[in-house]
This record gives C-alpha cells, structure tokens and sequence, in this order.
C-alpha cells in the first residue's frame, strides 16, 4: 500500500513538473514569427539609411560592437559603405535608393533573443550624375544572424552574410579621372536584343534568384554547398541559348567539368571554337573593351592564377555600362565589375557564337 502512495506521489510530482514544463514552454516565447521579421527588417532597412546618408551614426547604433561578432559585422558594414561611395565616385553616379525584400526561412529563439536565417534582395536604384533616367540592380543577401533586446532596444549582435559590396575599389590615382570621364561620357548605341540571345536572357533572369518571382531551376543541381554554382547557371544559360550538351559539355543527373567548373567552362568555350576572347586584363586596361559585350556573352573573373567566377552578360544600364547575371552571390543586372575590384582581379571577356 505505501508502494503504491509512493508511486502516485511520483507521477503526481512528474506530472506537476510537465504542466509547469510546458506552461513555461508555452509562454517563454513573447514574440510571434512574424513580429520577429518585422525587427529585423527594420533594422535591414535603417542600415539601408544609414548607406544612403552616409550616416555612420545611425550603423552603430543597429549593432552591439561590445560583442565581437557584433563588431565585426559593424566593421563589415563600414567596409560596404566606404565601397558603395568609392564606387559611386568611379561611375558618377548616385544612389537614390535601396529597397530590400525579406524572407525568412528559419527563425529560433525566445524572450529577448532571436536567430535568423534571412534572404535580402536588395534593390539598389542610382542615377548617372546630370541624367534622369534610374537604373537599378538587384542582389540576395543572405544574412545568418543574431539579434536581442539591450536596454529596451533591439541590436545585431551577430551577422554573417554573403553581401560582395564590401570589397576595396583599387585603382591607380591617375587613371580615376581618365575612368570616371570615360563612363559618364559614353554616348551608347541602341541594342535590340534578338534570337538565341534574347532566349538565353530570359533564362537568365528567370532562374537568376534575385528578384522576386525569380528562383533556381529544381531540375538541376545546386551547387553552393560544394563550391558554388555559378558556372553551372552559366552552362544552363548558354544551353538554353542553343548550345547543345556534348562529350565534354554536358548534364546528366550532374554537370561535367566542364559544365560547373569557372576554369573549366571558359576554357572549353575558348578551346572549342564557340565562344572567342575579346580582352584579358585588370580594370583599367579592360573597362572600354567592356562595352564591346553583348547580352549572352561570358565574363570571367580570375584571382590568384585561376578562374574563382563566371558570370553572363543580362543588358546595358542608362550609360551602356554592361550588366549581368548569375549565381553565387545571385545577381539581377548587376554592374559587372561589381564586388570584383580589388587588385589582383583579371576580367576574361569572352563573345559567344550563338
């Protein structure tokens, strides 16, 4: 009989210990998922501001720098911002505007505490200095992130991202000038875009990633987790353009070397007669013969002796300046030296024979 109270104090002591548990569990939460995004865009778009007005103020205060991986993301948003102004000054132009679009495919978290996985598309809108025309282009971001509620306020106390805009803009003193007036003086002709061209550039935007109704084609291979996937949205781009698969060139289930490799891809295309070079060189010795590009065509992005990046040419901004498209980090008409110049890049031209 006292075995059996004993054994009914117990369940009755679990039980208690469960209800409390769960009660517990139930109300640790003080914020829905959707209130958590809503913080979180937020502070996205006030350092979107804080780019815009040069406002360094307003960066420090959306992170927590008495924490290192705080700093370090500070540190990385000043980095962006000295480049987008550099850039700014290379081109002539202004931003106007930077729109983001937000999901979040994961949040963990509770009370004053939350972590995200987030994709930013951010929309950078920019006028050439004296024009009216906007042009803009389009990059997801994504950011794995932290952020907590500090004296009665929310803070980024952690953010890796994949953002390219915190590179150095490296140029010789004297030839900035001689750059800058070149851009900003060039008169463009009128492209009409036609063909197998045309077809390849729809491809290209459709299945790019960064706009929104824009998303990887689930009939191949992603390859980001293995070293990135650019040369394999390049190949499909091209073979949606009428290239056909071959011995060397091809997917089945998986891409050849060929097929998603950077290194690789280009040399074929130059080795087999179906593409041909049109320049080789840093910035400044290849920045007019970029202008000879056409939408379709390959550029190429070599560091180091080898080529890291391809990416294909999608159009032309307001100035003829060429824009392109590609995956790893994904790109909607983007500049195409954009997150690419710092010293030691070597730019591959390279026209397609559709």
């Amino acid at each position: 009989m006292r075995s059996y109270k004993y054994i009914v104090r117990v369940l009755l002591i679990l039980i208690t210990i469960g209800c409390i548990t769960a009660t517990l569990g139930m109300y640790s939460r003080l914020f829905e998922d959707k209130e958590v995004e809503k913080i979180a865009g937020q502070l996205l778009n006030d350092i979107n501001i804080a780019y815009l007005n040069n406002d360094e103020e307003l960066l420090k205060q959306a992170y927590d720098q008495d924490v290192l991986h705080g700093k370090w993301a500070y540190e990385y948003a000043i980095k962006k911002q000295d480049y987008l102004n550099k850039w700014a000054e290379k081109q002539e132009i202004e931003y106007i505007d930077i729109k983001s679009y937000h999901k979040f495919p994961q949040i963990t978290g509770s009370d004053s505490t939350y972590n995200l996985t987030v994709k930013s598309i951010d929309e950078y809108i920019y006028k050439y200095k004296g024009e009216d025309k906007e042009n803009s282009y389009k990059i997801a971001v994504y950011h794995y992130m932290r952020i907590e509620m500090k004296e009665d306020r929310w803070i980024i106390t952690k953010d890796w991202s994949s953002d390219p805009m915190a590179d150095s803009v490296s140029l010789k003193d004297e030839k900035k000038e001689e750059i800058t007036k070149y851009i900003s003086k060039y008169a463009p002709e009128k492209y009409k875009l036609k063909g197998r061209r045309k077809k390849a550039i729809k491809y290209a935007d459709k299945y790019c990633s960064a706009h929104e109704d824009s998303s990887y084609n689930k009939d191949y291979r992603n390859y980001n987790p293995v070293g990135g996937d650019c040369a394999n949205f390049a190949s499909q781009i091209l073979h949606e353009g009428g290239f056909k698969k071959n011995s060397l060139w091809n997917y089945h289930k998986g891409g050849s070397l060929a097929w998603i490799k950077a290194q690789n891809l280009t040399n074929y295309f130059l080795n087999s007669g179906r593409g041909s070079r049109i320049a080789v060189g840093n910035y400044e010795n290849v920045y007019q013969s970029a202008y000879k590009l056409q939408p379709g065509d390959i550029v190429a992005y070599e560091e180091k002796g080898k080529i890291c990046h391809v990416s294909i040419v999608s159009g032309y901004d307001s100035k003829g300046y060429p824009l392109v498209n590609c995956h790893n980090v994904d790109r909607y008409r983007v500049p195409w030296d954009i997150g690419w110049n710092r010293s030691g890049i070597t730019f591959w031209f390279i026209r397609v024979h559709y």
